[in-house]
């Protein structure tokens, strides 16, 4: 079931309900894009109250106007802009406790050899992994007095193997240099994390989505049949795939679960 570029409510409800979450307290940067929305959306239907950070208001705005009314009053949006540190500042500033960190919003850019120079290369360092360093230490401060908290970073395939770049035929779209390094980074930090914070009773853990291309304008099956080849389950993935490692990582009856990732690919990694 594809379930982009918005949750179906009704469907989430049914089959994904943990009454668990009410009175808690999420913050998930880049809430309102493609992926952050499923994590926004779980936890909205678990009434779960929910903070997205994230540069483009009218993202959020527009992501807000598709939940059902009885969510509306639980979300909440700050600006972030990752590859200015300084809004860092002001958006991690809240009252209430903080049970949940999502690091999900990238910025990123795309090419086999992309033309790097001083300020590209600090604003996708920022963008990727530099900014989510950031936030994470800053809002740990809060956890640690808690003595409690969940932190899950949103990392990649690319993160572990290195792209085919055949697959990408003359599209020039495979992921640069840094994001390959710099979600490499994200899964380190999720190990480094998790040992040094398991003695304030916080978990870290990380999902890898692997292929779950958006919609372009042209319809490209030659482009979706390379990726088929390297997936054993033989299809892209949909965000429904994500559905149920989300679920697992946010519950809170799963305690003895920390400095892991779970690789949702299809079984891409395998290979």
């Amino acid at each position: 079931m594809q379930l982009d570029p918005f949750i179906n409510f009704s469907f989430l409800k049914k089959q994904y309900r943990y009454k668990s979450l009410k009175k808690k307290f999420a913050i998930v940067t880049g809430g309102a894009g493609r992926i952050g929305s499923v994590f926004s959306s779980i936890f909205l239907i678990n009434d779960c109250e929910v903070l997205i950070l994230s540069r483009d208001e009218s993202k959020f705005l527009e992501f807000k106007k598709n939940i059902p009314a009885k969510y509306k009053n639980k979300i909440s949006w700050k600006k972030l802009d990752l590859t200015d540190p300084k809004t860092i500042e002001d958006c991690v500033k809240v009252n209430s406790k903080i049970d949940f960190l999502v690091n999900n919003a990238a910025n990123h850019y795309r090419g086999e050899n992309f033309n790097y120079d001083y300020k590209n290369i600090k604003d996708e360092f920022f963008g990727l992994l530099g900014s989510t360093i950031l936030i994470t230490e800053k809002i740990l401060k809060k956890m640690r007095n808690q003595k409690s908290g969940n932190i899950i970073n949103v990392a990649s395939i690319w993160g572990l193997s290195a792209p085919k770049f055949k697959t990408y035929l003359e599209m020039n779209i495979a992921p640069s240099l840094m994001t390959s390094a710099c979600k490499a980074g994200i899964l380190h930090m999720t190990k480094y994390l998790a040992s040094r914070e398991a003695k304030y009773n916080i978990t870290v853990n990380a999902l890898s989505p692997g292929w779950f291309p958006r919609k372009g304008k042209k319809k490209r099956l030659d482009y979706i049949n390379m990726i088929n080849k390297d997936i054993p389950i033989n299809r892209i993935g949909v965000l429904g795939d994500l559905i149920p490692a989300i679920n697992f990582l946010i519950d809170e009856k799963n305690k003895y679960f920390t400095g892991q990732s779970i690789n949702i690919d299809g079984g891409h990694s395998v290979w």
